[in-house]
């Protein structure tokens, strides 16, 4: 659904046919966004409820799954919030420069990247 609607808000020059792909869109964000947060507040709540030897064993990863979590959550958080906000194209806001893109996008994929290439080599466990 969200590739058709991203698609026709493409080619179509009609507005209520790219009012309602962008009502798609945004909802598939909002969804997404709510669908990053699920792993750390998953992770987070068992860890409070497990027994503490559970907790020894699996801290190192139960940390770097909420730290992941959290940074790719603040990246979907960011593209949604985005989308919210309509500007006309010869009025771009701050966060519609390439540099905040750039920031907000691929350096967060990258410290996720190597955030658990690292904790792979250094745990060896994941």
């Amino acid at each position: 659904m969200i590739t058709s609607a991203t698609t026709d808000s493409y080619f179509s020059l009609s507005e209520p046919n790219l009012q309602s792909a962008r009502e798609v869109i945004l909802f598939s964000l909002v969804f997404l966004t709510l669908l990053s947060i699920l792993p750390g507040l998953v992770v987070t709540v068992e860890w409070l409820v497990s027994d503490d030897k559970e907790i020894k064993a699996f801290q190192r990863r139960v940390g770097m799954v909420v730290v992941m979590s959290v940074l790719l959550t603040v990246e979907v958080g960011f593209r949604c919030g985005v989308a919210f906000d309509k500007r006309p194209v010869g009025n771009p806001g701050w966060k519609n420069s390439k540099a905040c893109y750039y920031c907000f996008v691929f350096v967060i994929e990258l410290a996720v990247v190597y955030g658990l290439l690292v904790g792979r080599w250094l745990y060896g466990r994941y």
